[in-house]
């Protein structure tokens, strides 16, 4: 889902040549976005943090991930988790693609793609 999202906002970005954001409240662990003229909110219930090429890696509080209408934005990374570990959502500016990251839980925190 967060994927889709994420997809969604880079290309209505790119279509209508105007910004799009998500906002994500990690206290509450909701994205919400704007989709034909209407405010679509989406729990997450395994959201654990969001990290973006200028910020720290955030846990908690409200922030804006903003998709400007030209092809660059940020590299953008939604950590989520379970009783099974970590899932790592993450949009690379460059390619424009999503991809999805399992991380398995070792001694050396080993990263399989999916």
């Amino acid at each position: 889902m967060i994927a889709s999202i994420i997809r969604f906002a880079k290309d209505s970005a790119q279509f209508s040549m105007s910004e799009v954001s998500i906002d994500i409240d990690l206290d509450k662990k909701t994205l919400s976005f704007d989709r034909e003229n209407k405010k679509e909110v989406r729990k997450v219930r395994s959201l654990h943090s969001v990290k973006i090429t200028s910020l720290k890696e955030r846990s908690s509080g409200k922030m804006t991930v903003i998709f400007p209408d030209s092809w660059l934005s940020e590299r953008i990374t939604v950590s989520l988790t379970d009783k099974s570990g970590y899932l790592d959502v993450i949009y690379n500016p460059y390619s424009g693609k999503v991809t999805i990251e399992k991380r398995i839980q070792d001694d050396q925190d080993e990263i399989e793609k999916s």
